[in-house]
């Protein structure tokens, strides 16, 4: 994202040898844009139903979702837990901090996520 920010300011600065405040916030938007469309968009569209569910599920925590609550919630079993936290954490959607504690691993994309099941 760093990266993505920089290219826009850059470009948004034109000829001018100085980014200027008014680049960087122009480029900020661009930036987050792109990172939606490209990125999280890919992210959101590629998993299968369980990966989302598994997902939609993490989204009623603040920052960290237990293992055991989130099977409460979605009314699964060990199996499908560990079935779906594996593939998500192999395609680098989540992570797990702890043993049995799952985050977002994209910054923005729990955000993203809430749009889109709204």
């Amino acid at each position: 994202m760093m990266q993505l920010l920089g290219y826009c300011a850059w470009r948004a600065a034109g000829a001018r040898p100085i980014i200027k405040l008014r680049d960087v916030r122009n480029a900020a938007k661009v930036a987050q844009e792109e990172l939606s469309h490209r990125v999280f968009d890919a992210t959101f569209y590629e998993p299968s139903k369980g990966d989302r569910k598994f997902l939609e599920g993490m989204l009623s925590d603040a920052e960290t979702t237990d293992r055991q609550d989130l099977a409460k919630r979605l009314e699964k079993k060990s199996g499908w837990i560990s079935t779906y936290k594996k593939r998500l954490l192999t395609a680098r959607v989540i992570e797990e901090p702890g043993p049995g504690i799952f985050s977002f691993a994209l910054p923005g994309f729990r955000d993203y996520l809430k749009e889109k099941v709204r």
